[in-house]
């Protein structure tokens, strides 16, 4: 979907504007979100530095990274992150140089950088063992963030089952 300022770029923020009775739907691309938050959170310095960071934030949650970050290119072949990222094609040393960059892409196109298929019934035990387990450091982690301890303890303790019985 193209950008309803520009009509140019592709949007990759959307959201609902209500005034009175009138319910509009606007989509915006990096570079004029990034203008129209700035005009309309101009208030002072401090909230207009907090501004910069969160849009650099989310800008990299989005997988629209800095310049420096699009500039970046591999030493083998010297393809850069922006033709990287365009072409997802590149030497064996780009998937390297790129790594941080490519998770945090992979991680916003809803994609994991692991493999979780399913597992054949033929597979060894211990497969299913590891998987289980990683599933679990995974809300263990995200228990501990939200705050929910008790669940992390639960979790933790499955975990420590798991980990025994290897």
């Amino acid at each position: 979907m193209l950008c309803d300022s520009c009509k140019e770029n592709e949007a990759i923020i959307s959201y609902t504007k209500m005034s009175g009775n009138n319910v509009e739907e606007v989509h915006l691309c990096a570079t004029c979100a990034e203008k129209k938050m700035k005009e309309d959170l101009t208030f002072n310095q401090a909230i207009s530095s907090q501004v910069d960071s969160f849009l650099k934030e989310l800008f990299k949650l989005t997988g629209n990274f800095d310049k420096e970050v699009i500039k970046k290119s591999c030493p083998n072949c010297g393809t850069t992150f922006d033709e990287f990222e365009k072409n997802h094609l590149g030497c064996e040393s780009c998937y390297e140089t790129f790594s941080s960059e490519l998770s945090s892409m992979l991680n916003n196109l809803k994609y994991a950088s692991k493999h979780k298929g399913k597992i054949p019934q033929s597979a060894d035990a211990a497969i299913s063992m590891r998987r289980e387990e990683e599933e679990l450091e995974d809300s263990l982690r995200k228990a501990i963030e939200s705050e929910e301890y008790e669940k992390a303890a639960i979790i933790r303790d499955r975990i420590k089952e798991i980990r025994e019985s290897k």
